[in-house]
């Protein structure tokens, strides 16, 4: 079962992640191993949030300490810096 603190939209993916929602959306639709929502509802799809957390930290977009990673001229994942 999917504990409610868990859940979360593309907003949400968007803001931990540190990217714009169309990222997010992107990722949805073109088969990178982004996980499956876990319900989709009228207002849109929700997934839990370590399904994603996971996918995240496995593509290289956050780091293991929860650091959302940019993509830098390199193509290397960089952590993002405020």
């Amino acid at each position: 079962m999917v504990g409610v603190d868990n859940l979360v939209g593309v907003q949400e993916i968007a803001r931990r992640l540190d990217v714009r929602e169309a990222a997010v959306k992107n990722w949805c639709v073109r088969g990178v191993g982004f996980p499956d929502p876990c319900q989709v509802l009228g207002m849109g799809q929700v997934w839990d949030w370590p399904d994603v957390e996971a996918w995240a930290q496995q593509t290289g977009r956050l780091g293991l300490d929860g650091t959302p990673m940019k993509k830098g001229r390199t193509g290397r994942p960089r952590k993002v810096t405020t």
